[in-house]
């Protein structure tokens, strides 16, 4: 009898040992980005600083701005600054030139650009090609969470069309990739994208639960239509907890639709450190039996645990999130069963830079015969490289999220990449940066007994 716990770590250690042969770009210390990330990983201090003023940055218009929010995040007694940014505070006091702060700017805009592919998707397309090339798919986010007013929403609509659009025409030309297109049961679309209904309704309101569903089905059919048109796979993001039954239940009642019945390639995503999370997944998988339908899941960690346990304390509500990393990654595990097991009705993919987690999803579908390209590893635009690499040529389907948007849009999504990885938790961190040991790395977590 196969002993799963022993294949995992097996297979962990042959991603891990690989991968740390290289070491990904955030931390590269020949880089601006990977020398202040360092800093900030050993200095507390100066990291809330740091990502206060980059949270910022986009705001500051002028180098008088710069200046006067340089010298009051960093000059100040007993903050220890690195190297690379003293000559952008030795601007601030004006002892050296605009060179120094035209530096500083170059540099944060780089570092942005290691995250977001692109301004828009023009633009874009060369870093989308690049990936396809060296093997890996792409599923493609525009940045700008929460429409702020209806004339926005209707802009984000149209610029999502336009992403649809240029994808399906461009994408046609690319060679191809038997590993990217084709699962055991067939062809899957080269175009992949991924959608937040926030951007979508600027009135949206889980209280005024039937009219948000309205609006957006109003907003997403255009897009359900084009790309059951194009064939292209949309998924719909999970965001905030207070969203998560409300696009539940307008995923589904979108797909229920007689327009949509024979549509094959729609997903969405499901977030592991919720404790509901199981429950959903499970519902899903008796509405897909109802439906005679399959499905795309995406499941993911979840990124707003700090949100949800500061906004559910405020209002003295039960925190909907496992209080532990562990238990996150425990009930992830649990989760990539259960989706596998019911793999005939969905088409899992698992989103973790977590080689326990990958390796541990990787395992189990071999325990249930199913081939490699039933299912498929997804990471993040600009980050894991070394351990992509290393699943591409295991022959594994991997797919980068890959932001598009402008700066001012997409620094909100750039500072919550920056606090994962410098965070004491980050398994980037601990695998790349702290050298953790190959056991900690791969030891199975467990659900907390205070959960």
């Amino acid at each position: 009898m196969l002993n799963i716990e022993a294949e995992i770590k097996t297979l962990g250690t042959q991603i891990l040992e690989e991968a740390q042969k290289q070491t990904p770009s955030i931390f590269n210390k020949n880089w601006w980005n990977g020398k202040i990330l360092e800093y900030c990983m050993k200095h507390k201090a100066f990291k809330l600083e740091m990502f206060r003023f980059v949270d910022v940055f986009p705001a500051l218009h002028t180098d008088d701005q710069i200046k006067k929010h340089i010298e009051e995040y960093f000059n100040r007694p007993g903050l220890r600054v690195p190297t690379v940014l003293q000559l952008g505070i030795l601007a601030a006091q004006g002892i050296t030139s605009g060179l120094a702060l035209a530096a500083l700017k170059k540099n944060i805009h780089n570092m942005a650009k290691i995250f977001i592919a692109g301004e828009n998707p023009e633009d874009a397309l060369n870093n989308l090609k690049k990936l396809w090339n060296e093997g890996v798919a792409f599923t493609t986010d525009l940045l700008g969470e929460k429409a702020v007013s209806e004339r926005e929403a209707s802009a984000h609509q149209a610029h999502y069309l336009e992403l649809l659009d240029t994808l399906v025409q461009e994408t046609k030309k690319w060679p191809s990739n038997t590993t990217l297109e084709n699962t055991h049961e067939g062809s899957i679309p080269r175009v992949n994208i991924s959608i937040k209904i926030s951007a979508l309704y600027s009135q949206l309101n889980p209280l005024d639960f039937e009219e948000s569903i309205a609006t957006l089905k109003n907003r997403l059919r255009p897009l359900f239509q084009k790309a059951l048109t194009h064939n292209v796979t949309l998924y719909l993001d999970m965001e905030h907890y207070a969203l998560k039954d409300l696009t539940l239940t307008l995923f589904k009642s979108l797909l229920e639709e007689k327009e949509f019945a024979s549509f094959a390639h729609a997903g969405i995503v499901l977030q592991a450190y919720l404790k509901e999370t199981e429950d959903d997944l499970k519902n899903l998988i008796s509405w897909c039996e109802k439906q005679n339908k399959k499905i795309y899941v995406r499941l993911v960690k979840g990124a707003y645990w700090d949100h949800e346990n500061i906004h559910a304390k405020l209002y003295n509500w039960p925190v909907p999130v496992f209080s532990k990393k562990e238990s996150s990654d425990a009930n992830y595990e649990k989760l990539a069963i259960l989706l596998l097991k019911n793999s005939h009705l969905i088409r899992p993919a698992f989103a973790s830079h977590n080689v326990r987690s990958i390796a541990h999803a990787l395992v189990y579908a071999q325990t249930l015969d199913l081939p490699k390209n039933a299912v498929e590893v997804q990471m993040l635009y600009g980050m894991a490289e070394p351990i992509k690499k290393v699943l591409v040529n295991m022959g594994y389907r991997v797919r980068d999220y890959t932001p598009i948007g402008e700066l001012i849009p997409g620094m909100a999504y750039l500072v919550r990449r920056l606090l994962e990885n410098t965070s004491n938790e980050s398994f980037l961190r601990q695998s790349f940066v702290d050298a953790e040991s190959l056991d900690k790395l791969l030891k199975e977590p467990e659900l907390g007994v205070t959960e």
